[in-house]
């Protein structure tokens, strides 16, 4: 398996880590940006916008986000180089409550560049579809 392979499973696998980790409920719409990935805080986030109606419902049931996402094989992508590799995945989040209560499943494409970083994969860039 080449290095860009296990690169993009990485993330695959971050993703299902993540889905498993059902952490505190935020208790404002910004605080899971405003932790550090070791979970403590980092510095104050400024907020984008005021919560709206979708915040408002997740937090009334005090909700999480499951994601799962699958490797989409995309024929139109550039061919893979020595030096760069385009990935698709297909990611579906549902949010749960901690009531029961269940939100419709949304689905997104995402796309990512890879990069070769001293003769390693990486992850250079993440973009979703508009």
């Amino acid at each position: 398996m080449q290095d860009r392979e296990r690169s993009t499973i990485g993330v695959l696998r971050l993703v299902q880590r993540h889905r498993r980790r059902q952490p505190r409920p935020d208790r404002a719409p910004r605080d899971r940006l405003a932790q550090a990935p070791d979970g403590s805080p980092s510095p104050e986030v400024p907020p984008i916008a005021a919560p709206g109606a979708q915040w408002t419902t997740w937090s009334a049931h005090r909700a999480y986000l499951i994601p799962t996402a699958v490797l989409v094989e995309d024929i139109g992508r550039p061919a893979d180089s020595a030096a760069i590799a385009y990935r698709q995945l297909a990611v579906t989040t549902t949010a749960r409550g901690r009531d029961g209560w269940k939100a419709s499943a949304t689905q997104s494409i995402v796309f990512m560049t890879l990069n070769t970083v001293a003769g390693n994969w990486r992850v250079a860039q993440i973009h979703t579809a508009a």
